[in-house]
């Protein structure tokens, strides 16, 4: 239930009610000793602080959710909690970085026949192909990823793909192509209520 509450909160753009409902996710996890659940909130804690900024403690919870991981061979979150790592390399120009964990991410991802997560790792390694102007390479991520979410049904993850390959093809000098690309990640975005996302959304379309 907490988790839950925490996953709504986030979708919503309020980082501090999102965390509050993680945290007491994790609180209860803990006091079950449900071991495989705790990496899971170590994932939900790591993005939020991801998206509020603040990336030590982005950086601090994920390596935490992978020694938990590791230590405990639990199967199902590893490529998550790598794609979080990556995503956060990404953000701090360490593209090489990022390069490294993202394609970790596919690779536990295709281990675990994680669909979902494969799909995010190709997304991942579009933009960072896009970040290095190796357009046709991004494209090919991110159209892969996109055709993954579409099977998968998963808007979310949908409306993300759609975003950074409008992202692709604004920077490639394409703009009316970007902006059909932007308004369809729009339209999912609407649907959900994913207010901050929107907000991305609107500015690439002004």
């Amino acid at each position: 239930m907490y988790n839950n509450l925490g996953l709504s909160y986030q979708l919503e753009g309020d980082w501090d009610k999102a965390l509050e409902y993680q945290k007491k996710a994790l609180s209860m996890y803990e006091k079950m000793k449900n071991k495989y659940k705790i990496p899971f909130s170590y994932t939900n804690l790591g993005k939020i602080y991801f998206l509020k900024g603040d990336h030590s403690l982005a950086k601090e919870y994920y390596q935490k959710g992978i020694e938990i991981v590791e230590e405990r061979k639990i199967t199902g979150i590893l490529p998550e909690l790598y794609y979080g790592l990556g995503e956060l390399s990404l953000r701090l120009n360490d593209l090489e970085k990022a390069l490294i964990l993202a394609k970790k991410a596919l690779e536990c991802a295709s281990k675990e026949e994680d669909k979902l997560q494969i799909g995010c790792a190709n997304r991942l390694l579009g933009i960072i192909c896009r970040e290095e102007r190796k357009w046709q390479e991004a494209q090919k991520w991110l159209e892969e990823s996109i055709a993954i979410f579409e099977r998968l049904r998963v808007p979310y993850e949908l409306g993300q793909g759609y975003l950074e390959i409008g992202r692709l093809e604004r920077d490639r000098g394409n703009i009316q192509l970007s902006q059909d690309f932007f308004k369809r990640a729009r339209e999912i975005f609407e649907k959900l209520g994913a207010k901050k996302d929107l907000e991305k959304i609107n500015k690439e379309l002004k």
